[in-house]
């Protein structure tokens, strides 16, 4: 179902009472209960058409507890761009991934031309956090594994984050945001493309499944240098993320083997679950899609 935060999407195990939803890339565990009497819902008058043409415009807003002027660009394009589109075209215009292509393209048009800093502040970020003792080469290969690494992953959506902070003292306005996961875009475009072959395998493409390994093995290639994370101090949590995201490409690519029929690994999909806790600021967006293929296959 749609809301103010985006669509939302609910799992129910009616059996075992337990269920769970999905806001943003954030997993809430759920319980079931019977209501005997259920109650009518509310839902609100859809806007009418005389009322729409009285619209003048529209706006785009970015609330300030986690953006700082290192890291405003990186939160805010290119996604706005979304936001204008969205205001500026017809209703009917509603292909996300069309859409996705062009924003794909107007990021880097933004980046190379105009001149906006999404991308560059996310290397000043990243830069930052890498130990000046590194000679240039390692400082580089440091640079280069981060970067990666940040476009399999999200910080965690709408205010599951912000309770986070909460729950570790850290939601106040001397709080620092230098880490990591500060200078992570909002979205993942490798774990977009990885959503897209899942669905297309689940709808009967089954070559599908050969681009997912193709998928999972580019990843793969590039942690494989994670003990320089180990170098830079501030970059304690990025190599624990790493080594999870290592742990979930492996449990993905037994995923795999199911499908092809070459394996038997009962419990895949709790296994996936256990590598993200919902008091984790980053997010390993793509065990969701993995989890929903393993399913499939089972």
């Amino acid at each position: 179902m749609d809301s103010w935060m985006g669509p939302l999407q609910f799992e129910f195990n009616t059996a075992q009472q337990q269920g769970a939803a999905m806001i943003g890339n954030s997993r809430y565990p759920l319980t079931l209960e019977a209501l005997e009497k259920p109650q009518p819902v509310e839902v609100s008058t859809p806007l009418s058409q005389e009322n729409g043409v009285r619209i003048l415009g529209g706006e785009a807003t970015i609330w300030s507890e986690m953006v700082t002027e290192h890291n405003l660009d990186v939160r805010i394009w290119p996604r706005l761009f979304v936001i204008a589109e969205r205001l500026w075209s017809a209703k009917t215009l509603t292909d996300s991934k069309q859409m996705y292509a062009r924003l794909d393209y107007i990021s880097d048009f933004a980046h190379n031309v105009i001149g906006l800093g999404h991308k560059t502040q996310q290397q000043a970020g990243f830069n930052r956090l890498i130990s000046t003792t590194l000679d240039e080469p390692k400082r580089k290969a440091t640079l280069a594994l981060l970067t990666h690494l940040a476009e399999l992953i999200e910080p965690s959506h709408y205010y599951t984050r912000h309770h986070i902070k909460f729950l570790n003292d850290e939601y106040h306005q001397f709080a620092a945001l230098d880490k990591f996961v500060d200078y992570v875009a909002v979205e993942s475009r490798q774990v977009r493309q990885l959503e897209e072959q899942v669905a297309s395998y689940i709808a009967g493409d089954n070559t599908a499944l050969a681009h997912i390994g193709a998928i999972l093995q580019r990843w793969q290639a590039g942690l494989e240098a994670l003990t320089l994370l180990q170098q830079s101090p501030k970059l304690t949590e990025a190599h624990s993320t790493a080594l999870t995201v290592t742990q979930f490409i492996t449990l993905s690519q037994q995923v795999l083997e199911v499908c092809k029929g070459a394996l038997q690994a009962p419990h895949l999909d709790s296994k996936l679950l256990a590598l993200q806790n919902l008091t984790d600021e980053v997010v390993i967006t793509g065990i969701y899609p993995v989890r929903a293929l393993y399913l499939h296959c089972k």
